[in-house]
C-alpha cells in the first residue's frame, strides 16, 4: 500500500478499497504482485519506474486514466516535464503518432502539476 499511496496518494488507496469490495482475491493479488514485488523493487529510482510506466502504457494506447496518473507520479517522483516529453518523443518511433499525440496531450493537462510540484526528496528512493 505504500508504493500504491506514493504513486496516487489521493485516490490510490480508495481505488484499492474499491477493488477490495468487487473481488477482496483480486485486490489482494494486485496490490501484493504489481506493487509488493514488482514495483518495490530498489534496483530503479522511482522517477525510472514512472517513465517506464509512461512508455509502457503509451504502447498500448491508454489515453485515459492510468497514463494520467502515471504522468502524476513521475512528477512527484521527481520527473521533468522535458524529461516526460522526451520519453513519448522517443516511444513515437514504435508507437507510431497517435498514441504519442494522446500522451503529449495528456502531458499538456497535467503540465502545471509537474511545474508547481516540488521533486521528491533524495533520499526518499529506497536503495
Amino acid at each position: 500500500m505504500e508504493e500504491i499511496s506514493a504513486i496516487d496518494p489521493e485516490s490510490g488507496p480508495a481505488f484499492v478499497e474499491e477493488l477490495k469490495r468487487i473481488s477482496p482475491d483480486f485486490a489482494e493479488y494486485f496490490v501484493g504482485f504489481a506493487f509488493g514485488k514488482i514495483h518495490a523493487r530498489t534496483v530503479l529510482e522511482p522517477k525510472f519506474k514512472e517513465l517506464i510506466a509512461i512508455a509502457s502504457l503509451i504502447s498500448i494506447g491508454d489515453g485515459k486514466s492510468h497514463l494520467r496518473l502515471r504522468i502524476q507520479a513521475a512528477c512527484r517522483a521527481g520527473a521533468t516535464k522535458e524529461e516526460i516529453i522526451e520519453v513519448i518523443i522517443q516511444s513515437v518511433v514504435y508507437v507510431g503518432f497517435t498514441k504519442a499525440l494522446i500522451a503529449l496531450h495528456i502531458v499538456k493537462e497535467v503540465a502545471d502539476e509537474c511545474t508547481a510540484r516540488p521533486p521528491a526528496a533524495e533520499g526518499s528512493a529506497k536503495h
